[in-house]
């Protein structure tokens, strides 16, 4: 069974510059990270600055530990891009 983080981001860029941002630089940390499986990315046709970032995880444990380990890394990268992003 898979264990999912969700994050609900208000993007102050464009979908495929965001897509290319991730693919880039955030990726590569994620596949770094033990447990790691996936990334989707969810953009809205009415509100394209609205995206949902799904990151899928082998356990609950390899999701808490990306959470406090490495999401200030991330959140660090992306904080010029974002209005906000937040976890569900």
């Amino acid at each position: 069974m898979l264990y999912p983080l969700v994050f609900n981001i208000a993007a102050m860029i464009c979908a495929l510059i965001w897509t290319a941002v991730i693919h880039d630089k955030i990726l590569p940390i994620l596949e770094d990270q033990p447990g790691f499986v996936d990334e989707i990315l969810l953009v809205s046709d009415t509100e394209p600055d609205k995206i949902l970032a799904l990151s899928f995880w082998e356990s609950q444990q390899d999701a808490e530990r990306y959470t406090h380990e490495q999401y200030p890394r991330i959140n660090e990268l992306i904080f010029p891009l974002v209005e906000s992003a937040h976890p569900f």
